[in-house]
């Protein structure tokens, strides 16, 4: 079995995105909790999670764009708004429940 190629031109933004995620897989994942300022509490799962230092201790998660339309997520909106996030840790009894809130979104 050979080396797969891709024409990176000719895949959609969502079939990119699936390989760069199956490249780095398994990762960690996390919820990232954030409110608006309306008050509306969102909690999303973010795979771009992880450690960065340990002396000073520092987690990270970054909020990339859709890859459907590349429009801006709701936890970036309303960090922008509200300048607090949780970042929180999925134990393995919870692996199912946040692979399925990444599969069935509105």
């Amino acid at each position: 079995m050979g080396l797969k190629t891709f024409d990176i031109s000719s895949l959609t933004q969502t079939e990119i995105q699936s390989y760069l995620h199956a490249s780095i897989a398994p990762r960690p994942i996390c919820f990232a909790s954030t409110i608006d300022k309306n008050g509306k509490i969102n909690l999303s799962p973010f795979s771009f999670f992880n450690v960065v230092s340990i002396n000073p201790p520092i987690c990270v998660f970054s909020v990339t764009s859709r890859a459907r339309d590349n429009s801006s997520k709701h936890t970036l909106e309303n960090i922008l708004e509200i300048p607090e996030c949780v970042i929180n840790i999925v134990s393995y009894n919870m692996v199912q429940q946040t692979y399925l809130t990444r599969t069935f979104k509105n």
